[in-house]
């Protein structure tokens, strides 16, 4: 919930966006949205991947009983010892599952490191972030525009997992 009280008190922010990702649309080429209120969205990307990244298991385990396998067997290790791998990399399981895959298709690691870490850099113009990939790597760009659309897709993804898991929960 704290995730997305944050989303909701920088709205105005992603709003640029949103409709876009609601309706399924690529932003155009050099999409231009400026920052009226970077402070207050530096830091949603990392910590809606942390939410997202600490409840897949619950796709896993419904990808497990897809699979023809117990909830709590993933194809190489259990869901105890998936539950304490790197985030990172937790989308993966999901990734030959269709039906589930699009449920994780923004789980971005290096965005949710650049966000997280303080890495991102707005620009003068405030439209274009800049970060360095691993905080000393590769320099990686984006404009300000893209990056509100993957917070509100990422956005999007949890909200429909907060759906699965309120709506199966028993009586």
């Amino acid at each position: 919930m704290d995730v997305f009280d944050h989303f909701f008190r920088a709205y105005d922010e992603f709003n640029q966006t949103l409709m876009y990702v609601r309706r399924q649309i690529a932003l155009p080429v050099d999409p231009y949205a400026p920052s009226t209120d970077f402070g207050n969205t530096k830091l949603y990307y990392g910590e809606a991947f942390e939410v997202l990244g600490s409840h897949i298991d619950l796709l896993a385990a419904v990808n497990n009983v897809a699979a023809g396998r117990p909830f709590d067997k993933l194809s190489l290790i259990s869901l105890r010892a998936y539950r304490g791998t790197d985030k990172g990399r937790r989308n993966d399981t999901l990734v030959s599952n269709p039906e589930l895959a699009w449920l994780v298709k923004e789980y971005d690691n290096r965005l949710r490191n650049a966000s997280h870490h303080r890495w991102l850099r707005l620009s003068h113009d405030r439209s274009e972030l800049t970060y360095r990939e691993g905080g000393n790597g590769a320099v990686r760009r984006l404009s300000y525009a893209e990056y509100l659309y993957r917070c509100c897709a990422i956005t999007t993804q949890l909200m429909l997992l907060a759906t699965l898991e309120a709506t199966s929960l028993p009586d």
